[in-house]
């Protein structure tokens, strides 16, 4: 009778591993699938200045070889990556570096975060990221201030290419093959500013000595005359841009100080920009 009993005892242990076993391919019946699904809320914001960001998600049922992956689309008009440097080392975070933003404009970027894992569907969600733009520079109004930009420096060759007959006035030199636009911008005490685009980097310098400097090699600007003035300068050099303002009583009042360094990916291409300052300075 115990030998039967063991019969049939071994008999049910078989049948039961014949109906509970499964192929490689197979998950057992009660197993459940990783299921991935974002934790942050809204959008991720960074400042101007440049930040680091965390995307948080949640991950149920977690795969022994799966994998959480975050790509982005922030990608300058050069190429460069303004959003790097995933880090993966929390469990349930991705942190990311965000490059500073110079443009006065606002910016913003999808990061794409998914997980993947053998045998097994993708799952993925996006997150928008805004970075701020950096706050414009702004004048005192209880005295004569000016700012001076250049924001805009052309090549001499696609000038030629984009007009043949700029070819007699800008291919003169091989050195100088940028033409770079100062413009000034005034505040209501300023009637005209002295200024200087010096050809270096003059960070080094004393303020005091760069101001008396500027003073007495200056070009000077009015307020309502040229757009812009064009000068002549040397492809990934570094200018210095000094400008004084000057009220109606010929006060001279503080220096603004800009650094600009001219390269190939910074040239502009606003063609008609330059035609419309050139136009300008010949008509006066």
């Amino acid at each position: 009778m115990r030998a039967y009993n063991y019969l049939l005892a071994a008999a049910a242990m078989g049948a039961a591993a014949l109906f509970s076993s499964c192929t490689p391919d197979e998950k057992p019946d009660d197993g459940q699938d990783p299921v991935f699904s974002s934790a942050t809320e809204g959008t991720v914001e960074a400042s101007a200045e440049g930040d680091t960001c965390i995307i948080a998600y949640v991950l149920e049922n977690p795969d022994e070889n799966g994998g959480v992956e975050a790509t982005s689309d922030a990608v300058e008009a050069d190429g460069t990556e303004w959003i790097f440097g995933y880090d993966y080392s929390v469990d349930g975070e991705i942190s990311f570096e965000v490059a500073a933003n110079e443009a006065e404009e606002s910016r913003e970027a999808t990061v794409t975060v998914t997980y993947n894992y053998p045998e097994g569907e993708e799952q993925s969600f996006s997150v928008k990221v805004v970075q701020a733009g950096m706050p414009a520079e702004t004048m005192p109004d209880d005295e004569p201030y000016v700012l001076g930009h250049v924001n805009h420096y052309w090549s001499v060759f696609d000038l030629v290419e984009h007009n043949p007959d700029y070819s007699g006035s800008l291919l003169r030199d091989s050195v100088q093959t940028m033409v770079a636009a100062v413009e000034i911008e005034y505040n209501e005490l300023a009637e005209s500013c002295a200024y200087c685009l010096w050809q270096g980097d003059f960070s080094e310098m004393s303020y005091d000595d760069l101001y008396l400097s500027t003073k007495n090699a200056a070009q000077m600007a009015y307020k309502g005359d040229n757009p812009a003035t064009l000068i002549f300068v040397t492809p990934g050099a570094t200018s210095t841009l000094c400008s004084i303002a000057v009220d109606a009583e010929g006060n001279y009042g503080k220096m603004d100080i800009e650094y600009v360094t001219y390269t190939e990916e910074g040239k502009s291409m606003d063609f008609e920009l330059y035609d419309e300052f050139y136009q300008t300075l010949i008509s006066r």
